[in-house]
């Protein structure tokens, strides 16, 4: 994230060079311990976004942990292992697409900078911010997401196709 004269502006996001998956397999599915080193991997590399590995970010305003802020955002849709088994199970068991963040710091800054949020809307994301897993395991670069305000912030906000 740059900082200019007071102004949020976001550069280019850092890509990382993954090894690629075959999410197509024989089994046509990506095994669950799969989908965990995947996100791994992915989280690790950041989204450059935000400095640091984790949490500290540039914008010493943005927390992405408040639930006030940002409702049920990272907790239910945010980085993590342990979240995007929660979500390849939720995708399976329901028949839906499932949107997770893979930076939450770099995801809230970006949501901060769509300023007030009054009702639902669609907005484009930058390049590897967020991913979309499938009720087949498939992980997808998500390219949009959904945002959902509440009264003292955002109830809900995540990746789309």
């Amino acid at each position: 994230m740059a900082v200019g004269s007071g102004t949020l502006a976001y550069a280019p996001p850092i890509v990382v060079s993954v090894p690629a998956v075959n999410v197509s397999g024989v089994a046509g599915a990506i095994s669950a311990e799969q989908m965990m080193q995947l996100s791994m991997m992915q989280s690790g590399g950041g989204s450059g976004y935000s400095s640091g590995g984790g949490g500290g970010g540039n914008n010493p305003t943005t927390n992405w942990k408040s639930v006030k802020k940002y409702g049920h955002t990272f907790s239910r849709h945010g980085s993590g292992q342990k979240v995007t088994k929660s979500l390849l199970d939720r995708a399976r068991s329901t028949g839906n697409n499932q949107g997770q963040w893979l930076d939450n710091q770099g995801a809230a800054e970006f949501l901060d900078s769509l300023g007030d949020i009054k009702e639902p809307i669609t907005v484009s994301i930058p390049e590897g911010l967020g991913q979309v897993i499938t009720p087949t395991g498939e992980i997808i670069p998500a390219t949009k997401a959904i945002v959902v305000p509440s009264a003292t912030g955002i109830k809900t906000a995540y990746p789309i196709l």
